[in-house]
């Protein structure tokens, strides 16, 4: 779990150049610093040690090298409203409405200049790039559907424009598939190689996607499952406000909502969602940046300018401990099962395969166990080099593998039936070979050490290690003392 300093008071008060006063509502989440823009922020983008945020008819451009502090740097005015940003390089593209896309140089962030206008069919909204490098864009175009634009450094050219029904407010393409979020028609999805299109309505208006994760306005958020051939919704978390962003990552989702401000939400069962953490922001939600490995979010809060929010992160987490790879486990013998948890709700369950690697076919050992850290196995089944085992959060998608493959082998029986008879002083000694506990087949014994004792002695005396055999005369034995006790172990085998 990652540390952040959370600040406890029950209500305080910022006063920046924006002259905002700013509630905590959750302890989980709260406000570092931010920036009041001249403008309406309706999102953020990041290079380097500035902010770069689309603000109403301007590009802002923000030092955050302290974000308790940030400080203005440069601004460019933009022929449109600027309503969506994303950069690369020295270049900023924004979509700009009716504009179209607008290229902005800003190698120098004081002194920032348009480079390159594309003007497209329709209302540009949101930008992203098509899939996985940072030569094309692919723009939401308002009720043209979506525009493919060549970024060309800086000097953007439009390729070709597809319709589609309804108003297009967020597209994300790649070679391999595309989705579409067509407000009130629903969302579009189009797998490339196979040709399979689908389109599925929502309940209210789909306005942006992460994976197959929905901000659906004033219903909220929308969290589907989709197998290749198919899509289905599997939990959805009504807000209160009107949700036109979010970033799907790991368990949570973080959203937009509109004059309701920044939410967590936790998806991690995503049957049954809940609002793990939120801020009231000043202004209106727009969109967000998520940092993850910083634990902040910076939002564009409409008239509020650009806010800056720290959250602390619950990960939910289990760790397998034992075992790790490398062990021998013996078939028939009790071996523990371990391992560490946090944050993990309800009870675990516990998997094996013994074909890693060669298949992977999973069987379960355990179900609704206790999330105490320890259960011990009879370990069955057949002898593998390729063993594994998982554990499974049961309410949660949360699992935890052995790191390498460990071993299940046989345990051979000891020796048995060990006789003795005399011939003289001596000692005559016979014992049955050692079998395999599964198949019952005798196994071949590499060498056997005898030891002996007299009655009244508690040290075991070696007496002999023999080749495998199972026989041995003990010669004048009963000479020295006629009470003696006798015991043979095998060593090695196969």
């Amino acid at each position: 779990m990652r540390n952040i300093l959370v600040l406890l008071t029950s209500l305080f008060a910022f006063q920046l150049s924006e002259s905002i006063t700013f509630a905590q509502d959750s302890l989980l989440m709260h406000r570092i610093g931010g920036f009041d823009t001249p403008g309406y922020a309706r999102s953020v983008a990041r290079s380097g040690n500035n902010a770069l945020i689309a603000d109403g008819n301007s590009l802002q451009i923000v030092n955050i090298s302290n974000y308790s502090a940030p400080q203005f740097v440069g601004a460019c005015t933009t022929p449109g409203i600027a309503y969506d940003l994303i950069a690369y390089g020295n270049y900023v593209y924004l979509a700009c409405g009716t504009a179209g896309v607008v290229a902005v140089n800003f190698s120098n962030p004081a002194n920032p200049v348009i480079s390159g206008i594309c003007d497209t069919p329709g209302d540009a909204r949101r930008l992203s790039w098509f899939a996985p490098n940072y030569t094309y864009l692919t723009v939401a175009d308002g009720n043209s559907g979506v525009a493919m634009v060549q970024a060309n450094d800086g000097l953007p050219v439009l390729l070709q424009s597809m319709s589609f029904t309804g108003f297009t407010h967020f597209v994300y393409a790649s070679p391999f598939f595309w989705y579409v979020a067509n407000g009130t028609e629903g969302i579009y999805y189009r797998q490339v190689s196979s040709g399979l299109t689908l389109t599925y309505p929502t309940p209210g208006e789909a306005l942006f996607m992460s994976n197959w994760t929905i901000a659906d306005g004033d219903s909220g958020v929308r969290f589907w499952s989709f197998n290749g051939t198919t899509a289905s919704e599997v939990g959805c978390f009504d807000t209160p406000g009107y949700v036109s962003w979010v970033n799907d990552f790991s368990q949570f989702a973080f959203i937009t909502d509109g004059i309701n401000g920044l939410r967590l939400i936790d998806k991690s069962n995503p049957a049954n969602p809940y609002e793990y953490a939120f801020y009231d922001t000043p202004g209106t939600a727009e969109s967000a940046l998520v940092g993850i490995n910083e634990n902040c979010v910076f939002v564009a809060d409409g008239t509020a300018g650009m806010g800056i929010y720290g959250f602390e992160e619950a990960v939910r987490r289990l760790t397998l401990t034992t075992p790790v790879g490398g062990e021998s486990w013996g078939i028939g013998t009790i071996v523990p099962i371990r391992w560490t948890s946090n944050n993990i709700v309800g009870n675990v369950q516990v998997d094996i395969t013994r074909n890693y690697g060669h298949g992977r076919t999973w069987e379960t050992l355990f179900s609704n166990e206790p999330n105490d850290g320890e259960i011990l196995w009879t370990v069955t089944g057949a002898p593998t080099t390729y063993a594994r085992i998982q554990i499974r959060a049961e309410q949660h998608l949360v699992t935890s593998m052995s790191p390498a493959s460990f071993s299940l082998v046989p345990v051979p029986q000891s020796p048995s039936n060990l006789t003795i008879s005399t011939s003289g002083d001596n000692a005559n000694l016979s014992w049955s070979s050692v079998r395999n506990t599964i198949t019952g087949d005798t196994i071949t014994v590499n060498q056997y050490n005898l030891y002996r004792r007299p009655f009244d002695a508690m040290e075991w005396t070696p007496v002999i290690t023999t080749n495998g055999d199972t026989t041995y005369t003990d010669p004048s034995i009963l000479q020295t003392s006629p009470n003696m006790l006798y015991q043979v172990k095998a060593i090695g085998g196969q």
